[in-house]
């Protein structure tokens, strides 16, 4: 079997290995979308905390989006296409973002339904578990998501496959400006 043709780029193991490294943010994604699909869950959760229902249409709007977003980014590094690591650049910022919102939400209705609860049960508020662990898991997927885009930055592999991720090249990718070679 002969290697690429000088005009197709060539697969870098470090590209696959990053792809894989998704694996546990697309499970989690897919773990999402079970609990999103769970209707009865839902409905019990919004007697005790109305605040939830924010939470499920945040799910049904960012869930295909940071899913579909991450598997074209991986087509694209996969491909090797130049823009590709601008592109999942901009993925996983729409990721940390969607995740910090996230935890946000999780807290407010972790403080809703704690209070629900406490009031109903006269038990002390800070006593009642409520959906810590679901923060938590939250905050980690934030961090795991915050790590991949730091890599993406601040990578050697990242920049001498794919160029700089600057801000500069960033707003150039968007059209904002012309690219510094242009204006040369």
């Amino acid at each position: 079997m002969e290697g690429p043709t000088p005009g197709q780029p060539r697969v870098r193991f470090w590209v696959i290995l990053f792809i894989l490294s998704w694996l546990p943010i697309l499970t989690a994604l897919v773990a999402r979308a079970r609990i999103l699909l769970d209707a009865e869950w839902w409905y019990r959760l919004y007697e005790m905390a109305p605040s939830a229902e924010w939470l499920r249409i945040y799910w049904f709007l960012t869930i295909p989006m940071v899913a579909l977003g991450l598997l074209s980014a991986a087509v694209l590094l996969f491909a090797g296409r130049p823009s590709a690591a601008m592109f999942t650049t901009a993925c996983f910022f729409a990721a940390v973002t969607v995740s910090v919102g996230e935890v946000l939400l999780m807290a407010i209705i972790h403080f809703n339904l704690t209070a629900t609860i406490s009031s109903d049960t006269g038990v002390p508020q800070r006593e009642i578990g409520g959906l810590q662990a679901f923060i938590g898991q939250s905050f980690t997927e934030l961090v795991y998501r915050s790590l991949c885009l730091s890599y993406l930055v601040f990578s050697h592999k990242v920049r001498d496959s794919f160029g700089p991720i600057t801000w500069s090249r960033f707003r150039s990718w968007l059209g904002h400006q012309a690219p510094p070679s242009a204006a040369a």
